[in-house]
């Protein structure tokens, strides 16, 4: 079982299973019970690079929202947001979860450095507000 650790505000975890289609597609398995629990927040998720190797999901919400961001922060330091803007919406992807996968593109498999193996969703809650994230297992194995 993984520890949870309050400091980053992680609420749960869970492992799941990234794994290539027959057509060399990559997808994230996902426990049926987390597969609901994102559903019933959105049916289209967008998913990219996160900041650590990690894969964010974000739904259409959270997604207007952080471009809604960056439009604003880079009046005070363009250089700075837009290379971080570059970082997390270049290699984003609109999907759904559909039996309880999601298609990830190669690219983000790649810079998460998951390779047919374990992974670890993440689900963190701060000021209310929920978000989700796919790590490498290598980074929160078990304790």
């Amino acid at each position: 079982m993984y520890k949870l650790d309050e400091k980053k505000n992680i609420v749960k975890k869970t492992c799941v299973q990234v794994r290539k289609h027959e057509d060399n597609a990559w997808y994230i398995k996902i426990p049926e019970s987390w597969a609901e629990e994102l559903s019933e927040v959105s049916d289209v998720w967008i998913i990219g690079k996160g900041l650590e190797k990690g894969i964010n999901l974000y739904s259409p919400q959270q997604w207007e929202k952080m471009k809604l961001f960056f439009l604003k922060e880079k009046a005070v330091d363009e250089k700075r947001i837009r290379v971080l803007q570059r970082h997390l919406m270049a290699s984003a992807y609109e999907t759904r979860i559909e039996n309880g996968e999601i298609n990830v593109p190669e690219i983000v498999i790649a810079y998460c450095k998951i390779k047919d193996e374990e992974a670890v969703l993440i689900k963190y809650e701060r000021d209310g507000k929920v978000f989700y994230s796919v790590q490498n297992s290598d980074e929160y194995g078990e304790e």
